[in-house]
């Protein structure tokens, strides 16, 4: 018993170098307004391929009836 505490302090107790530590490093902060106005510009990029490609398929199938 005295055995396993014996080893058990040593294991908490060990010290650390400094380079073993890694420093606590912050969240780089984030701007959220820019954030956003990336995201709706991705979407609006996203919805005008959408559209181009329903009115590219609209008028294929426009010109095989016509055709």
């Amino acid at each position: 018993m005295k055995s396993s505490l014996g080893k058990l302090k040593r294991f908490a107790f060990q010290k650390h170098d400094g380079k073993e530590r890694k420093e606590f490093q912050p969240p780089p902060k984030i701007d959220h307004l820019a954030l956003a106005s990336q995201e709706m510009q991705d979407m609006r990029n996203c919805y005008d391929s959408l559209l181009s490609a329903a009115a590219a398929t609209a008028n294929s199938a426009y010109g095989m009836v016509v055709a």
